[in-house]
C-alpha cells in the first residue's frame, strides 16, 4: 500500500474546514455543503478573488493541484480560475491555470508548480468572473506531491478523489 496526501486544508470545501477569505475585488465567498463546493460571486464587474493559506507543504518539491469548476461566465479575473503564488516580502506567482473558452462551462483542470525552498506563505488564489452577478463554483480540490500525482495516475485512472479520506487501494 502507498501512502498519498492531500495537502489542501479543506478537501471538502466545506464550512467546517478553513474557507478561503476575500483577497480582492467585490463579492461573495460561500460553501455549498450539499455539495461540498466553494462558491465565488461577483458583486460587480470587478469579480472577486478569495485566498486559502498552505500550511505544511514540502519544501523546494513539485506539486500538482487539481480541482473541478463550473462558470457561468468566461471572463475571469486575472485571465484565469486560479494562482498559485507566495505571499512573503511581496507576492510571487509560482503557476496559473483554468482560462474557460465558454460561459457555463465545466471541466477539470491541473496545475503544476514548485514550492519555493521556505514555502511558508504559498497561497492558492480563486477567481471569480468580471460580471455583476456571475458565478464560479469550484469542487474535490487536490494538492499532492509529484511524486503522489504520478502514482495516483497509474494507479486509479485519472479519478479524481472526492471527500476527506483517501482510498486505501
Amino acid at each position: 500500500m502507498t501512502l498519498i496526501t492531500n495537502h489542501y486544508p479543506n478537501p471538502l470545501f466545506n464550512s467546517r474546514g478553513a474557507l478561503p477569505s476575500p483577497s480582492g475585488g467585490s463579492g461573495t465567498i460561500t460553501c455549498i455543503d450539499a455539495q461540498r463546493q466553494l462558491r465565488l460571486q461577483s458583486t460587480d464587474a470587478g469579480g472577486v478573488q478569495a485566498a486559502q493559506a498552505l500550511t505544511g507543504l514540502p519544501a523546494s518539491t513539485r506539486m500538482v493541484f487539481q480541482f473541478s469548476y463550473w462558470t457561468s461566465d468566461k471572463s475571469l479575473r486575472n485571465g484565469c480560475l486560479c494562482i498559485i503564488g507566495r505571499n512573503a516580502s511581496g507576492w510571487t506567482e509560482l503557476a496559473r491555470g483554468g482560462n474557460p473558452q465558454s460561459n457555463g462551462v465545466h471541466d477539470t483542470v491541473t496545475i503544476e508548480f514548485t514550492t519555493p525552498q521556505d514555502a511558508n506563505g504559498t497561497q492558492i488564489v480563486f477567481d471569480s468572473p468580471l460580471k455583476t452577478g456571475a458565478v464560479t463554483v469550484f469542487d474535490r480540490p487536490t494538492l499532492m506531491t509529484k511524486t503522489d500525482w504520478d502514482w495516483w495516475q497509474r494507479n486509479n485512472h485519472g479519478r479524481l478523489l472526492s471527500g476527506d479520506l483517501m482510498p486505501l487501494s
